[in-house]
């Protein structure tokens, strides 16, 4: 007779079998896994002969049980009703060169450990976690074989901020339900006040008749600099390593303590980026944030040329587009004399009806000054006020032949050109076919919608008013004035909100501090879709997207 299979051992109710310690997880990983198991808790009431041979028990061995083996005979000899000795050691994730090896004794030593309790304890893996960790520890030892072989994952490109170490316990955190460091990014609003008055912009436009957002004081709103060293110091604690993207709501610059925040960021090592129009730093100003070693200044232009840049910064001093130009091509000159390589510039262009036609002279300003980036962006949609603004479908195929063309010039000049459009461009005229194509571009492009949502993991927002963002969007959990920001990224709450944005279910959504719910419309115009997409695509290239579990 040949020994029983996998699948029959599972379904072999003469053995007592669990994933979890805890009930509720247990019956939700019953669910995902469609199996028909006993609930946890009806162990609790079982005789001696009904549990089977003796006190044998068995465990099915899934990515999301897999740190949490520790915690599992103790719980069982709760319910059992059995005495249980000191606790039994933890699977640690770090360091993942050793995970496999340590993954194999941990196991054994557990059976040995119920075996002292007089529990035979006997493991399923269910959908190969032993493979699992195998391959994270060969990613993370990343041999030049490894490299080789995984040499479109952006986890191993010169271009990645990230650690490998770190990205891993990220990559395998979504895949274990589990949170193991920090984000990689983190979204920091100093301030709420700006004065430019772009006419795009969702906030200042003078164009926006109703703002329903803005309370009493919100454009006063600053960020108490009284919480800012424990912020920093849990970001580095936490491996925030990508970059803390000094951005918001305002213009950064008006916050009186900028430069104070930008030194105590990079003082600790981290990446930083500093998101500014420029209207507050004069030539001086800018070679002190080189000084400071930024990491990358992203400064929002979004003209050609003079006439237009004030037509849609109406709050911008007259003369400051040709003045802005000089200035930075100083900072570069001066970065060039330091020998410096980094505070890296952005030139970033958010392409209207306004200034689309401009495109050309974009690149030829990127060219002049030697930026180092041209980020060309479409407008997003901020609103019926502003919608007028958006290139229209008559535009899309014209643009598409603009957009190679400065590629193409970029490349000529060693300026790195961002294919963000070219994605947005793609969804838009897919759209307008209304062909199945629209559909897969936009999946492609919302993974909120098509994937689920991995923001947990990778995202974090700090607001002015020091409240605590899941991601992009206005989803409000939890405040710095009441909490660090470790005890609110580890609590019980944002791990469920995590969770519940990783399976996008309606049915598990979450309200938000902010009475907005976690799951909502505004999911499908996802700010994060870029970085949400490299994730995913790495873990498909890496084998281990057969592991994530909605």
């Amino acid at each position: 007779m040949s020994a029983p299979s996998r699948q029959d051992r599972v379904h072999d109710l003469d053995v007592p079998t669990f994933l979890a310690a805890e009930p509720a997880m247990h019956d939700r990983l019953c669910r995902r896994y469609d199996l028909e198991l006993p609930r946890l808790t009806a162990l609790a009431g079982m005789n001696r002969e009904e549990r089977g041979t003796g006190r044998r028990f068995r465990l099915l061995l899934v990515p999301e049980n897999l740190f949490r083996l520790d915690g599992l005979v103790p719980s069982l000899c709760r319910l059992l009703g059995l005495s249980c000795p000191s606790p039994f050691p933890e699977l640690r994730p770090a360091p993942l060169i050793t995970l496999a090896t340590r993954f194999r004794f941990h196991l054994v030593a557990l059976r040995e450990w119920c075996s002292g309790l007089g529990l035979e304890l006997e493991w399923v893996d269910l959908v190969g976690v032993g493979d699992l960790v195998e391959t994270i520890q060969q990613l993370a030892e990343a041999s030049p074989s490894t490299r080789m072989h995984y040499a479109e994952a952006q986890i191993y490109a010169s271009s990645s901020r990230e650690p490998v170490e770190d990205r891993l316990l990220r990559y395998l955190g979504i895949l274990c339900d589990e949170v193991f460091i920090g984000p990689s990014v983190l979204h920091l609003d100093p301030a709420n006040a700006c004065s430019a008055n772009c006419l795009f912009c969702g906030y200042h436009s003078p164009l926006i008749e109703r703002k329903t957002w803005r309370y009493p004081g919100w454009s006063e709103q600053q960020l108490d600099m009284a919480l800012f060293p424990d912020l920093v110091k849990d970001l580095r604690e936490l491996h925030v390593d990508q970059h803390i993207a000094v951005a918001g709501e305002g213009e950064p610059c008006s916050h009186p303590h900028v430069f104070e925040m930008l030194r105590m960021l990079t003082e600790q090592g981290l990446r930083v980026s500093l998101y500014t129009n420029a209207l507050r730093l004069d030539r001086e100003r800018l070679c002190a944030l080189v000084e400071l070693g930024l990491d990358q200044m992203v400064l929002n232009v979004s003209a050609g040329t003079a006439e237009t840049y004030q037509r849609i910064h109406p709050g911008a001093p007259q003369g400051f587009f040709l003045q802005l130009g000089r200035d930075l091509t100083a900072m570069m000159a001066h970065r060039r004399a330091r020998g410096f390589t980094r505070t890296e510039l952005v030139l970033k262009q958010v392409l209207t009806t306004l200034n689309v036609q401009e495109l050309p002279a974009m690149v030829e300003q990127a060219c002049a000054i030697g930026a180092d980036v041209l980020y060309v962006e479409l407008m997003h949609d901020t609103g019926n006020y502003t919608r007028h603004l958006k290139v229209g479908p008559d535009r899309l195929v014209e643009l598409r032949s603009m957009l190679e063309t400065a590629a193409r010039r970029c490349q000529e000049h060693g300026i790195v050109f961002y294919d963000h459009p070219m994605l947005q461009l793609e969804a838009m005229l897919a759209a307008e076919k209304g062909s199945s194509e629209a559909e897969a571009t936009s999946s492609k492009q919302h993974l909120a919608m098509a994937r689920g949502c991995f923001a947990g993991w990778f995202f974090s927002r700090v607001y002015s008013d020091g409240q605590i963002g899941f991601c992009c969007h206005h989803r409000k959990l939890g405040t710095l004035r009441q909490n660090s920001f470790r005890d609110l990224w580890f609590s019980p709450r944002y791990h469920r909100f995590r969770l519940a944005a990783k399976r996008f279910d309606p049915a598990e959504n979450e309200r938000c501090d902010n009475d907005r719910w976690l799951l909502d419309e505004d999911c499908a115009r996802c700010g994060n879709f870029h970085t949400g997409e490299i994730y995913y695509q790495d873990l498909r290239l890496l084998g281990l997207l057969r592991y994530v579990r909605r």
